[in-house]
């Protein structure tokens, strides 16, 4: 699979007033799977997939209290093999897509939207979607 395209179609980021510490939930969701007119391709296929990326911050050990969210929209274009492309549509018919494709998918909305997750969390006064490295003195040997 190749990459072609990846946009948004909307970004949102929502704290509730009573924001404290809490629960930080992430949740990515497939919303279709299509196949793309690219006059441009030769021997491949294209394919949009629509995906919805949340990431909620709840009241601690209460996951229906949400106090807060950063919501990601939007779409990918790729390329690939008609086969592929045929395997994929035929899967998403049953609303299932196999890991080999899903997590490829997963790890290129998490690498577009992570970096704009953070800035925003950090612009609203809520923590981080993602533990940040931190560097730390060495203890000294004796």
């Amino acid at each position: 699979m190749q990459l072609i395209g990846f946009n948004f179609k909307k970004i949102s980021c929502t704290k509730e007033k009573n924001f404290l510490v809490s629960d930080i939930n992430t949740d990515i969701q497939f919303k279709d799977f299509e196949k793309e007119e690219v006059e441009l391709l030769k021997d491949q296929e294209a394919m949009k997939v629509t995906f919805s990326y949340k990431i909620s911050y709840n009241e601690k050990d209460k996951k229906e209290t949400q106090l807060g969210e950063i919501i990601f929209e939007g779409m990918i274009i790729i390329a690939s093999k008609p086969e592929e492309i045929k395997e994929i549509l035929k899967s998403w018919k049953k609303k299932q897509i196999s890991q080999t494709f899903q997590v490829p998918f997963f790890n290129l909305i998490m690498k577009k939207c992570l970096p704009k997750a953070i800035f925003l969390a950090d612009e609203m006064s809520m923590p981080s979607p993602i533990a940040l490295p931190q560097i730390q003195l060495k203890k000294k040997e004796s």
